[in-house]
């Protein structure tokens, strides 16, 4: 019985990465309906193999996000590729250096100083 059951169902994280999404997306589907979840036992829940594959026809790989691929090549990078990079990086701390001369000063200030001062200035309102 246990084996033709689990033949028969798959479970969230099994379904979660036949569907490359989170086992917590998964479980967020099931919550709304999206998918139907069966009860296996006190502790256990299953998905139907094949209403996980209806789930999965027709269905692409997408981008992680507008404009990223759907695959991320984790090759290491090549030297042209390092040298690219490192000269994207200086051109940048260049041009940040330039707008901070032109503002007379950093481009940002940190937000815990602009915090300090604040409570400073409430302080002493309260204090009147």
């Amino acid at each position: 019985m246990t084996t033709q059951l689990q033949n028969e169902f798959l479970t969230v994280a099994e379904a979660a990465a036949a569907l490359g999404v989170s086992a917590v997306t998964v479980n967020r589907w099931i919550k709304a309906g999206r998918l139907h979840a069966h009860r296996l036992g006190s502790h256990r829940v299953g998905l139907s193999r094949s209403e996980v594959r209806d789930a999965t026809a027709g269905q692409t790989a997408r981008p992680l996000a507008p404009g990223l691929p759907a695959q991320i090549n984790n090759s290491p990078l090549t030297e042209d590729e390092i040298a690219t990079q490192l000269a994207f990086i200086e051109k940048a701390s260049a041009l940040s250096g330039r707008i901070a001369e032109q503002h007379g000063g950093p481009f940002a200030v940190p937000s815990w100083i602009v915090i300090r001062e604040e409570r400073d200035i409430r302080t002493e309102q309260l204090m009147r």
